[in-house]
């Protein structure tokens, strides 16, 4: 999965992905051995990233073993919240796929969700493959001795950047093998148009960040940018920060820049599609993601 130059679209490509090596195994060798399951978050085209990520796993499946057997999705009601019963029932449904064999292997979007593999009766748990993506593997809460077996297990460990794989790598020497695989766009068949109304806001000094705004991911650099911009505004008037995304910490930072009195120079956007989300970036004097967090480095 790469970008392959195609305009400013690409798609998921798969010889990278067939490359990657984990104990003494391939990625595409586990894909011939039998049928694979995919375990995500959500494929929600209007998700977020973690989202985008599974629709380019689903792709790469459906390219490598004419599509997976058997998708379960967590797929939350509430965007960044997952409730008890919608945990229990993904579990549930994994354990009833596995116990019939609904597939052969399995991979796991999200390494939180793979956590339910850890629940399953031992005679019943398959082989399965893990997809890194960043801080929820070096989050120091996640260093339980159920997580770390959790990554050891696994038969292949997938990361979003070779600065994922190494950071995992060195919090957990003991785990094995992490194959880096750079992310590529989805060459999606029907692109939509841009959002005029959005656009017609944009003013030519522009600074956007693109990124869910979570109450538990504030390491993303939202708050950062807002108490910076009255500074920025001193030294360039005309200078306007383009907040694209949504979650449930999105209220308390427009609030913020309204308290800050900024709130006439910060434009946020809500989510936007792709379409949009490309004009927007191309349109834009600069690009700011100051997070602490990020996979991609």
């Amino acid at each position: 999965m790469y970008a392959n130059s195609n305009g400013h679209r690409s798609r998921a490509c798969v010889p990278p992905f067939g490359t990657l090596t984990s104990n003494g195994s391939t990625a595409r060798d586990l894909l011939r051995i039998g049928r694979a399951g995919l375990g995500l978050v959500s494929l929600n085209e209007q998700g977020d990233g973690v989202a985008y990520v599974a629709r380019l796993l689903y792709r790469v499946c459906e390219e490598l073993s004419d599509g997976p057997s058997c998708v379960i999705e967590l797929a939350p009601a509430v965007s960044g919240a997952v409730s008890l019963g919608e945990r229990l029932r993904f579990v549930r449904r994994l354990l009833f796929s596995q116990t019939v064999r609904r597939a052969d292997w399995w991979l796991f979007g999200h390494v939180r969700i793979a956590r339910a593999q850890s629940y399953l009766p031992p005679a019943v748990r398959q082989p399965y493959g893990l997809f890194l993506h960043g801080i929820e593997i070096w989050d120091p809460r996640f260093a339980t001795a159920r997580n770390v077996e959790l990554l050891s297990r696994a038969r292949v460990r997938i990361a979003n950047s070779r600065f994922t794989a190494r950071r995992v790598a060195e919090q957990y020497p003991t785990i094995g093998t992490i194959d880096p695989c750079p992310l590529g766009l989805l060459d999606d068949a029907s692109i939509d148009e841009p959002d005029a109304a959005v656009l017609s806001r944009v003013e030519p000094n522009s600074v956007v960040i693109a990124g869910r705004m979570s109450v538990a991911e504030r390491y993303k650099g939202h708050d950062q940018l807002l108490e910076v911009w009255s500074h920025v505004v001193e030294s360039v008037p005309s200078a306007q920060l383009v907040v694209v995304g949504r979650g449930d910490d999105s209220e308390r930072l427009r609030s913020k820049a309204a308290h800050i009195g900024i709130a006439d120079r910060v434009l946020f956007t809500g989510f936007v599609t792709n379409a949009t989300l490309h004009e927007l970036l191309r349109r834009a004097a600069m690009f700011a993601m100051p997070s602490r967090g990020e996979g991609f480095g």
